[in-house]
């Protein structure tokens, strides 16, 4: 977002694939439901059997003997639809999301009546910002399969990415009827909320789904955001202080945590939060701009003209009136 101080906007949140393996991905804003692979029924024929090991290799994270062991099952049986389907979710975990969209879609092709496959293409469509494909697909799964939970949850994410809230919410509640104990649809629900500037309704999912995953740093940093869209900023530094304390390296922890140092003119201890944000992650833009402003009322404009322009190479969209502020007060024009 681009307020004078700078809180992010939602983000496009990198989804989990549906192994046991994901804890990694975790902390990245997420949201999303898992992979499925289905362990096929019947005889023990030498395709299934590869099938069956190949799902015991992803489950471990051996993500290349699991896509050797799925290619082999291929290779005897060549429409094998799960095999297919579970080559992908390994060929996701590497990150080699083309080919993991590749198979998605010829197990659709061979078994257009299971909802795994587009459940799975769907989360990379939505990754990818391409969030009409990711809708299409997240309904032809719930039209398979209209009790998935995790169908609705991404599609709200979907939703959020082309700022249709209260279709996001929609979403996010059907979730919930299903599946009151599920995390995701309340954290989901939680961005919306925000992104709606209801904020008391925000902090509220925000606290059912720490509840339901207490370890999750990404639900702390977000209920900051919005006891800082509040004025509640202290509430806002304990959320990032529990944040840091799951993930000491979590980025939007310090800068979410320097906004609330912002809101306090604490404009020293803002600055250090942003020092911390870049020499973890220095691509990321929001921090020089938080940082800006902090220099900006600490009286150092060459400073804060310097982040100014290291966030606009970043590609970062100052807000105009922080713009403008910063020449009258300097002197400059940038």
């Amino acid at each position: 977002m681009e307020e004078m101080i700078e809180v992010p906007a939602a983000k496009r949140v990198k989804p989990p694939i549906r192994s046991s393996r994901t804890e990694r991905l975790r902390n990245i804003l997420v949201a999303f439901s898992t992979l499925v692979c289905i362990v096929p029924a019947g005889c023990k024929d030498r395709s299934t059997r590869h099938h069956e090991r190949a799902i015991d290799y992803l489950n471990q994270g051996e993500y290349d003997k699991a896509i050797t062991e799925f290619t082999k099952a291929i290779e005897i049986k060549q429409r094998y639809a799960d095999a297919y389907c579970g080559r992908g979710s390994a060929y996701y975990e590497k990150g080699q999301r083309d080919l993991a969209i590749a198979d998605f879609t010829k197990a659709i092709e061979i078994d257009p009546n299971s909802n795994a496959p587009y459940c799975n293409r769907g989360i990379i469509y939505c990754e990818r910002a391409q969030y009409d494909r990711a809708i299409s697909d997240y309904t032809v799964a719930l039209g398979i399969e209209p009790r998935d939970a995790g169908a609705y949850s991404n599609r709200a994410m979907a939703y959020i990415g082309r700022r249709e809230y209260d279709q996001a919410i929609a979403d996010c509640n059907s979730a919930i009827d299903i599946n009151p104990r599920y995390e995701k649809p309340y954290y989901n629900r939680g961005l919306a909320y925000y992104q709606k500037g209801q904020y008391d309704r925000a902090i509220s999912d925000f606290g059912e789904a720490a509840k339901a995953n207490p370890r999750r740093a990404d639900t702390y940093t977000n209920r900051a955001l919005a006891y800082a869209g509040k004025g509640e900023y202290n509430q806002a530094i304990t959320d990032c202080n529990e944040a840091l304390e799951i993930v000491p390296t979590h980025v939007p922890a310090y800068v979410n945590r320097a906004i609330a140092f912002l809101g306090k003119y604490e404009f020293d201890q803002a600055i250090i939060d942003c020092n911390m944000a870049i020499a973890l992650n220095p691509d990321f833009a929001q921090s020089y701009c938080n940082r800006a402003i902090a220099y900006r009322y600490k009286g150092e404009y060459d400073k804060a003209w310097e982040d100014v322009h290291k966030a606009e190479n970043l590609g970062f969209r100052v807000r105009p009136e922080l713009l403008k502020d910063l020449r009258e007060v300097s002197g400059r024009e940038k």
